[in-house]
């Protein structure tokens, strides 16, 4: 009897060959997924970064902005260092002037801000109520914040530490943040400055 070859089964090694196909085939698919799935976290990543950075450069410069005298007499600005910024301004909707301060914490910057107490007016540290304004802050060498005097036009150097509070006419802030420094993309940066409007003397 006669049997047609278009009827033959699948050979052991066709069968072999065609699972070999598939599971390249397959992980080929996985190994585009798990890029895309990582394109997409660090995208994201990336933008939350840059949103975060810049939301915590606007607040510190529209306090910074407005530094006036404390409610006690004490000088706009107390502290100026390259990690940390004290100064005093009227962050919210009352009459009396707060202190803030702006300082860096292992990778984190956070905010203090002391609201004044009593007559004569004080600032008692143990009121000081402190926020996380970002994370993952990693300027490493590079100040987080820099001062300049009334000489600024944009080209010259910052002050050098330690820098006397009262020649500061210029605030510039720098935010280096990076949410997983073992993948890219790079450290991203973020900077913005601000001439401090109630210390102005080149009117």
């Amino acid at each position: 009897m006669f049997f047609s070859s278009r009827y033959r089964g699948f050979t052991l090694l066709e069968t072999v060959i065609a699972v070999a196909i598939l599971g390249l085939i397959v992980l080929a698919v996985g190994m585009m997924q798990g890029n895309i799935f990582r394109f997409n976290t660090t995208l994201n990543n990336q933008l939350t970064g840059q949103y975060e950075s810049r939301q915590a450069i606007e607040k510190i410069i529209a306090e910074a902005r407005v530094a006036a005298t404390a409610g006690n007499g004490a000088y706009p600005l107390e502290s100026v260092q390259n990690t940390s910024f004290i100064f005093y301004s009227n962050v919210d909707s009352d009459s009396g002037i707060e202190r803030i301060r702006y300082f860096v914490s292992g990778t984190t910057l956070r905010r203090g801000i002391i609201e004044p107490v009593g007559s004569p007016v004080t600032y008692p540290s143990a009121n000081e109520t402190i926020t996380t304004v970002l994370n993952n802050l990693v300027n490493g060498a590079t100040p987080v914040f820099s001062y300049y005097n009334t000489n600024y036009t944009g080209i010259e150097t910052p002050l050098s530490q330690p820098v006397d509070a009262r020649v500061v006419r210029f605030l510039a802030v720098t935010l280096i943040v990076d949410k997983d420094l073992t993948r890219p993309p790079a450290a991203l940066q973020t900077r913005s400055g601000i001439n401090l409007r109630n210390l102005k003397d080149n009117l």
